[in-house]
């Protein structure tokens, strides 16, 4: 699909691209949700108050390490918009019938 080649011969492929494209935008919900608990999370992590040192250097690599995290959830996001965009347009670019 991603590439170009993928062709809708009948109704019943609409319709199973429909099914796939209505599972990724559960699937882009769910990331997104998740997205902002991690960002809460680094947050909540930020302000905490120092410690000792080892705590410290542990909360400080951990909030790197869910900011990675984050970074991959937001491409994983935008990967499934994408392909959803796309599916879409496949859609509506089939003739009736």
């Amino acid at each position: 699909m991603l590439s170009g080649r993928f062709e809708l011969r009948n109704r019943e492929d609409e319709q199973e691209l429909q099914s796939f494209l209505d599972a990724l935008s559960i699937l882009e919900a769910s990331a997104s949700d998740g997205r902002d608990g991690m960002v809460s999370l680094v947050e909540t992590m930020e302000a905490l108050p120092k410690i000792e040192k080892n705590f410290n250097r542990a909360k400080t690599t951990l909030a790197a390490e869910l900011k990675t995290f984050v970074d991959n959830i937001d491409q994983t996001i935008s990967i499934i918009a994408r392909a959803c965009r796309l599916g879409s347009s496949l859609i509506k670019r089939r003739p009736p019938g």
